[in-house]
């Protein structure tokens, strides 16, 4: 638990741009982004926030490729859906995230995962 914590502060580090490590440390941790965002279980604070919410609205999604986090942001922007609060906020955090990771460690692969679920 106390690792999914610093973890998490982490990732909030990186976003707002303020690691004091480096360039290094940025490119290190946009590769851990880019690699987390291929399935939802391997981010843990995402998929305890979200079950619920994989399970109502994703259940019928394949795992693998980005697409079960394809679907969570697919619903967040549906007004006809409404995601969990700890969820929404969590997939809004991860989709900030996966902008910062592309402008730090552009990846040809990640770069078209990225606009296949802002697109979405």
């Amino acid at each position: 638990e106390n690792l999914v914590v610093k973890k998490e502060c982490l990732f909030n580090m990186f976003v707002s741009g303020t690691i004091q490590d480096g360039e290094d440390c940025y490119k290190v941790l946009a590769v851990i982004v880019e690699s987390q965002n291929r399935d939802v279980k391997s981010d843990r604070s995402l998929y305890k926030a979200c079950s619920l919410d994989l399970m109502k609205f994703c259940r019928d999604v394949p795992q693998g490729d980005g697409q079960r986090f394809a679907c969570l942001v697919t619903i967040s922007k549906d007004p006809n859906f409404r995601l969990e609060p700890p969820c929404q906020k969590i997939v809004e955090n991860r989709v900030a995230m996966y902008r910062a990771a592309l402008k730090t460690h552009p990846i040809e692969q990640a770069m078209q995962l990225y606009n296949s679920i802002m697109e979405s």
